[in-house]
């Protein structure tokens, strides 16, 4: 569902898929450009003019009606014109498959890192929970001289070490999110 939802985000708002998108309608506008050269063209014009002055009756003059027609005779060159518009449309049309299958593999991997990075951050933070417990018995221990000042240093450390883990997971997390969030199309590239 996440990634569905992700999918439907990237969808509307990247830049990838808007490029492809208009490329696709571009190629499909210039088959039908390339196709127009091949219809015949019919032209039609009328002209009219009448005399007329002071003292003088209204003469209605002349008129004129000019009609041309034309019809193309390259066919073979009109025909090869759409044929390359249409593989050129066909190449969008692949383009297009392409960036939405890779921008599909990027979101699931996205989200599996994601959920992986996740875990590893509930782990990390019941990690140093353990950690700090482990180190507040042993600071007990070494008040009441039954612990040596090397284990309060080992749990010290251990404590170290654990807020570290977490400080790293919880960075890969939020990166993750970030990459999520530009695949979406919500951040720039």
């Amino acid at each position: 569902q996440l990634v569905e939802a992700v999918r439907a985000a990237a969808a509307s708002g990247s830049p990838s898929l808007a490029r492809t998108a208009l490329s696709r309608r571009r190629a499909a506008k210039e088959i039908d450009l390339a196709g127009a050269d091949s219809l015949p063209r019919l032209q039609a014009s009328y002209s009219h003019s009448f005399d007329f002055g002071i003292g003088q009756a209204l003469d209605p003059g002349r008129g004129s009606l000019s009609v041309s027609a034309s019809i193309p005779l390259n066919y073979w060159e009109t025909r090869a014109a759409v044929e390359s518009k249409t593989i050129a449309a066909k190449q969008a049309d692949l383009d297009g498959e392409e960036t939405q299958a890779a921008i599909d593999l990027d979101i699931r991997s996205a989200v599996s890192d994601g959920i992986s990075s996740a875990r590893s951050a509930v782990s990390s933070a019941k990690a140093l929970e353990y950690a700090e417990s482990y180190y507040e018995s042993v600071l007990e221990l070494y008040r009441l001289s039954s612990a040596s000042s090397s284990d309060l240093s080992d749990a010290q450390a251990l404590v170290s070490t654990s807020r570290s883990a977490l400080i790293s997971a919880q960075y890969s997390f939020l990166a993750d999110l970030s990459s999520l969030r530009t695949l979406a199309g919500l951040e720039p590239e």
